[in-house]
């Protein structure tokens, strides 16, 4: 990857983290419309690969994958405003965790792949991928929900941000070390689709990336499964 390349994927998390993190601060109406413009985008750099130069009257033959487009990027978008709204505290700290985990695993798996190379994951699928990319994502996450955990349960009256319940802390890092294979999992998953429709990357949006959904893709599979573990535990016992 270029030196170019590498400055773009920059400037475009520097732009972007930002604007998710305050949207998920604020929550209520801005993390709304965040999500709902992130589905619409998605939804349009959807139709654009699986009808691409296909006449409208034709759509019909492909009303399958049209049907499961909705389904693919709704489901997690709800998902999304489910789990930030399900508390006021703990809604907010639950989709930190979520985002932060998922970023960590991209981050991870870049620096890892990019420095260490080695073996590829699934080369048919994605073939930058590598096994060594991989234990860096899981790495860099786990580590990320180690100290995530120290923090969620530090009391009031500890001696630093971290002095929370180590036990606790270890439960993180295992549920942020499965964030990053659901998350990997998506991310092949976009990769299998954009194969079987011969396109490259979802969509030009974000320089260095490609399209939305080429950043989301992990979030994708994550946020149904993150919201419905919520959702169970918050059932009565």
């Amino acid at each position: 990857m270029s030196l170019a390349n590498f400055v773009s994927r920059t400037l475009s998390a520097v732009v972007l983290t930002p604007i998710a993190l305050a949207a998920i601060y604020y929550g209520g109406t801005y993390y709304k419309i965040l999500i709902l413009i992130a589905a619409g985008i998605s939804l349009f750099e959807l139709k654009n690969m699986i009808l691409k130069d296909i006449p409208y009257r034709e759509y019909k033959e492909h009303k399958g994958w049209i049907i499961f487009s909705f389904f693919y990027v709704l489901i997690p978008a709800y998902s999304l405003i489910y789990l930030r709204n399900f508390d006021p505290v703990y809604g907010f700290q639950a989709t930190v965790w979520m985002f932060v985990s998922v970023w960590c695993t991209d981050v991870g798996g870049y620096i890892f792949g990019r420095l260490i190379g080695g073996p590829k994951l699934i080369p048919a699928l994605s073939p930058k991928k590598t096994w060594a990319g991989l234990i860096g994502a899981i790495l860099l996450s786990v580590v990320f929900g180690y100290y995530f955990g120290l923090w969620f349960t530090t009391r009031p009256q500890g001696s630093g941000p971290f002095d929370g319940d180590v036990e606790v802390a270890k439960w993180f890092m295992v549920f942020s070390g499965l964030v990053t294979v659901v998350a990997q999992a998506g991310d092949f998953f976009e990769s299998w689709i954009k194969r079987t429709f011969g396109v490259k990357d979802s969509g030009n949006l974000i320089p260095g990336h490609g399209g939305l959904l080429d950043r989301i893709d992990g979030l994708l599979f994550v946020a149904p499964i993150t919201a419905l573990t919520v959702y169970v535990h918050l059932l009565p016992q």
